[in-house]
């Protein structure tokens, strides 16, 4: 297998924070003058089918790399993505989507996405099956301000990986502006509402419910530090951990 291969820095980044809470709470949510008074275009809803491929042994998930297909009316979009940084709420990942034909991974379509060297080995193309689906429903608005867009997605729905659990989460991607303002937005919902950030991706939830993995205390990890980082840098890792310990 090989090593685990950084995207270049042209891959996509993609920037949200999650936030977690009942749906009827998430629906009070959406309808509050907060987000409406900053609204910008109108909610469109639509039911989403994910597939998520990985081989027996879970050696995408090993390398922090997630393969899914998904269903969008009659088309089929690969995405791959990579966990750069998960803390506080907020995911910050490379991703990678590309238009297939079939429901199946399609290699040549890697190309040029800085994956391909994850993919080129032929002992893992051909172990790749799938390991668990999600299907939800998934409302979306943008939201904004001065030089802010951020996506705001209400999904509701379930996960299937021989047994089901719900799925129900609000996400906020950052589309244009500052990341600052993910936090901005976070914060001022979570005074208002008893949401909870959800520090675990869709896939996740999926792999814990395909292993039977249960919910465990997290212990607390050594800061990643660099002795080239700047002190502010450090700083930043340190409490990055700290808000992942809590």
């Amino acid at each position: 297998m090989s090593e685990p291969v950084a995207p270049p820095p042209s891959t996509p980044r993609e920037l949200e924070i999650k936030l977690a809470g009942p749906q009827d709470l998430l629906e009070r949510v959406l309808r509050s003058p907060l987000l409406r008074k900053r609204t910008q275009s109108r909610s469109t809803t639509r039911l989403l089918h994910n597939v998520y491929f990985d081989t027996p042994n879970s050696a995408l998930r090993s390398q922090g790399i997630g393969l899914r297909l998904r269903k969008q009316g009659r088309k089929w979009i690969q995405t791959i993505k990579r966990e750069r940084a998960v803390g506080a709420g907020l995911h910050d990942r490379g991703e990678f989507e590309s238009a297939v034909s079939l429901r199946l991974p399609s290699f040549a379509a890697l190309e040029g996405s800085g994956f391909q060297d994850t993919f080129a080995y032929l002992e893992l193309r051909e172990l790749l099956q799938p390991v668990f689906t999600t299907e939800f429903r998934r409302s979306t608005r943008t939201v904004g301000w001065g030089e802010v867009l951020i996506e705001v997605a209400f999904d509701r729905g379930h996960i299937l990986a021989g047994e089901v659990a719900p799925l129900c989460d609000l996400e906020l991607e950052l589309k244009h502006g500052e990341p600052g303002a993910l936090f901005m937005l976070a914060t001022e919902l979570c005074s208002r509402f008893p949401l909870r950030l959800e520090n675990r991706s869709k896939a996740e939830r999926g792999y814990a419910l395909m292993s039977g993995e249960a919910a465990q205390p997290r212990r607390a990890h050594p800061a990643s530090l660099d002795p080239r980082m700047k002190p502010c840098e450090a700083f930043s890792a340190i409490v990055n951990e700290c808000l992942c310990h809590l």
